[in-house]
């Protein structure tokens, strides 16, 4: 029987401060002006996998084993970089309470939205491509029962219509988990 997860970010040590540094912010002006998803980032460091709000994104080596995979046709554009600043959170202790610095105003976003553009640091952040879930309508739990009752024709990831969460098969999250382990966490639906 197929099995869903619901999906999560990591848990950081340093709560919206460490998501912000981590997963970037999605630049909505940016997808308006170019079409394009558009992507902030603080530093040019890239995890394997990303979830700022309202984007799904997946670095180099999850990108070629999902093109490997069954799943391809989840894969999306490649993400344009509109704005990277410089930081250098990933030379702070990591281990510690609390972040190093704190952004202007104490505003986690401010990592990114208060500093400049850098363009050395934006023109060496990794290439990302977007995640594309299929759309559904209701509840996951709902949805999930459908999806056990006709598998064959039952996506592998899914978003909620107008929510910013995922839900993905078993056989996905596997996949995910080999190759970026501690990336997102999964909850079991």
């Amino acid at each position: 029987m197929i099995q869903y997860f619901t999906v999560r970010r990591a848990h950081t040590v340093w709560g919206d401060y460490s998501d912000i540094l981590i997963h970037g912010l999605v630049d909505y002006d940016g997808n308006k002006q170019t079409g394009e998803d558009a992507l902030m980032r603080a530093d040019a460091w890239m995890p394997e996998m990303g979830l700022p709000l309202g984007m799904w994104f997946v670095g180099e080596r999850v990108k070629h084993a999902i093109e490997n995979s069954k799943f391809r046709n989840f894969l999306g554009n490649r993400v344009h970089i509109s704005k990277a600043t410089k930081v250098g959170w990933r030379n702070w202790n990591l281990e510690a309470d609390e972040p190093q610095k704190y952004p202007a105003q104490s505003e986690p976003e401010n990592y990114i939205l208060a500093r400049k553009n850098d363009e050395t640091t934006r023109l060496a952040v990794p290439p990302v491509w977007r995640l594309i879930p299929a759309t559904i309508e209701g509840p996951f739990a709902t949805w999930v029962e459908t999806a056990i009752k006709s598998p064959e024709t039952a996506p592998h990831l899914a978003a909620r219509k107008g929510e910013l969460s995922y839900c993905v098969s078993e056989d996905f999250k596997t996949l995910l988990e080999n190759i970026a382990p501690s990336a997102m966490n999964f909850e079991r639906k």
